[in-house]
């Protein structure tokens, strides 16, 4: 991913991430859940990769995806818009996060 397409996504999701996380950077946050997202890491790998512990990269996952569908869910129809979300994920080096899109409440494993 870019700097400048990071900074955006940084710049629209900062606020509910600041205040779902206020222990996190936010930049940590948003950096750890994209990696899981784009390397489909583990929990452990996240963690160990960004300096934080399971429940912090766990925590960080989910709130980035709660996030993403809260503040950015409105710009795609799930449906009837997969193949262009795949495709346009695929692009930009993200090929794992079509699925966070779409849903309002989904199950993270919080295993290894």
């Amino acid at each position: 991913m870019s700097r400048p397409s990071f900074t955006l996504l940084l710049r629209l999701l900062a606020p509910s991430l600041q205040t779902s996380l206020p222990s996190l950077p936010r930049s940590y946050t948003l950096t750890a859940a994209l990696y899981r997202l784009s390397h489909a890491a583990s929990y452990k790998s996240a963690a160990r990769r960004f300096g934080l512990d399971m429940v912090g990269a766990s925590r960080a996952f989910y709130t980035v995806c709660k996030v993403v569908n809260e503040k950015l869910g409105h710009l795609f129809k799930f449906r009837t818009d997969i193949g262009r979300i795949v495709v346009g994920f695929e692009w930009i080096s993200l090929p794992n996060c079509c699925g966070v899109l779409g849903f309002e409440r989904f199950w993270v494993d919080g295993s290894c």
